[in-house]
């Protein structure tokens, strides 16, 4: 995918998103939400046209979540919520010279994560806390 998205727009920034924990980028180590992440780094890797990588802690990907659900009711899965997070943490660092053009794939959806990422008690159990009320997808 960023290869095709590459040469159709050459000055795009193609950035990777991975947890903290993952070998992918990182070194390999315990994860808490399922599907996150990976013990071992996929050959599609070694391929990929990437400019940088941002590693995101869960907590991070679980306030992504509960974020992109309160202010914009997308109900969706720890990945996502962690591109989202890198995304702000990204333009924290890199102040946009105007109104920049963002597109992130949203893999997942939150239903697979109603026992951790949207359960407040496997959150507390692990220290995830949020920044503002829990909002649950039941309560839109």
């Amino acid at each position: 995918v960023s290869t095709r998205l590459r040469e159709s727009f050459p000055e795009l920034k193609i950035i990777a998103v991975d947890p903290v924990g993952s070998a992918v980028f990182g070194v390999s180590a315990a994860r808490h939400i399922p599907g996150m992440g990976s013990s071992v780094v996929p050959a599609l890797v070694e391929r990929a046209v990437i400019d940088d990588v941002i590693m995101i802690h869960e907590s991070e990907g679980v306030r992504g979540c509960h974020r992109l659900l309160r202010e914009h009711a997308l109900f969706v899965g720890g990945s996502t919520g962690c591109v989202f997070a890198a995304i702000e943490k990204y333009f924290e660092s890199h102040p946009p010279a105007g109104r920049p053009r963002t597109l992130f794939l949203a893999a997942d959806g939150g239903m697979a994560y109603s026992a951790n990422v949207y359960n407040a008690t496997w959150r507390n159990r692990l220290g995830f806390e949020l920044d503002e009320p829990e909002l649950s997808p039941a309560k839109r």
